[in-house]
């Protein structure tokens, strides 16, 4: 499942969906968030954000193999450090 439909954002650059694949996009992150209990899969805090492992500016897909969910102090660390991309996933281990 990858999306094509995308804008950036005027002001920050973000990355926004648009219509049905927004949708989808939005089923994938409440996907990764039921698997996970809504937890960090890094240290079990509540309240999770869902990381792509490979970055969506280096082709990395919106698909529930390339997700990670992790808290906000995690996301900021791991980014897009491809040294920390293994271990995302290891410590994901559905």
């Amino acid at each position: 499942m990858h999306f094509a439909e995308r804008g950036r954002h005027p002001l920050d650059g973000s990355i926004i969906r648009f219509g049905r694949s927004r949708d989808a996009f939005l089923a994938l992150k409440l996907d990764v968030k039921h698997r996970a209990a809504f937890r960090c899969c890094r240290r079990q805090a509540i309240g999770v954000e869902v990381h792509h492992i490979v970055p969506e500016s280096q082709g990395g897909p919106d698909t529930i193999d390339n997700a990670a969910p992790l808290c906000a102090k995690y996301h900021a660390d791991f980014g897009d450090n491809p040294h920390k991309r293994n271990g995302i996933r290891e410590m994901r281990d559905w």
